[in-house]
């Protein structure tokens, strides 16, 4: 791996080029802004785990928002 870098850039200081924008298709990226992305991300991964941070596999199944019992307003209009 490489050495870590830190970044502390906001948003408006983002290179839109580097990281493409949401509009652009995974299709209209090219191989090397793939692996600058690809990179970055393995920059960003090996900096939070050696700041102690950890990364929990989640099951597939496991969603954050459960179903709930639909709620029912029907006749619930006093007369």
């Amino acid at each position: 791996m490489s050495m870590v870098k830190k970044s502390s850039k906001s948003s408006q200081d983002i290179d839109m080029d580097y990281i493409g924008s949401k509009e652009e298709t995974a299709e209209a990226r090219s191989l090397t802004s793939r692996e600058r992305i690809r990179t970055q991300l393995e920059d960003d991964i090996e900096a939070f785990l050696s700041r102690g941070g950890a990364i929990s596999e989640i099951d597939a199944h496991v969603t954050a928002d459960p179903p709930q019992k639909p709620v029912s307003n029907y006749g619930s209009r006093p007369i």
